[in-house]
């Protein structure tokens, strides 16, 4: 199970790596610019579920997959996962619990950040250590379809673009 993590995060850490790579074009060309598969909708208004999806800048992958968290009774706060591989053995996580504000996913301060470590003998599960509770983000999109994440506290996603990473289901093992 461990290895499959490991080469699961291991393909997500390349893709990301292809993702954040510069794409620019030499200012005359008179080819159209492709457009993104995670565009806004044809009226130009952002929804919630346009932010659905995994992803990916360097080494860091934000997954936003729908799953929701009740913290009040009466709101469900949409779930945003980032996951950030500092080494082969340590990670940051940070899970925020956000709500649309019509404009942009936010979390006002539930969110936390971990650092995992991992031991290089495999054996045990990861070391976990809270780094910060009470974090407030905000998730926006741009108007290339890249997703914006400003950390309020230590203002971790500071110049990243995340770019939208379609994700290959893998194929069931022949028995």
């Amino acid at each position: 199970m461990k290895k499959l993590l490991y080469i699961l995060l291991s393909g997500i850490l390349a893709v990301s790596l292809v993702a954040c790579s510069s794409s620019e074009k030499p200012a005359d060309s008179s080819e159209p610019e492709e457009a993104s598969e995670h565009e806004y909708n044809p009226d130009g208004s952002i929804k919630e579920e346009d932010f659905l999806g995994t992803w990916a800048c360097g080494r860091a992958t934000i997954t936003i997959d729908g799953s929701t968290e009740n913290f009040d009774g009466v709101n469900d706060f949409l779930v945003v996962h980032i996951h950030w591989g500092s080494s082969a053995f340590e990670a940051y996580t940070w899970d925020y619990y956000t709500y649309f504000d019509g404009e942009a996913l936010v979390d006002d301060g539930r969110g936390v950040q971990q650092d995992l470590v991992f031991s290089e003998d495999n054996e045990n599960s990861p070391e976990i250590t809270v780094l910060g509770e009470a974090m407030a983000a905000r998730f926006d999109l741009t108007e290339d379809g890249k997703l914006i994440w400003t950390d309020f506290r230590n203002d971790a996603g500071a110049e990243m673009e995340f770019e939208y990473v379609e994700m290959v289901e893998p194929e069931a093992e022949a028995e």
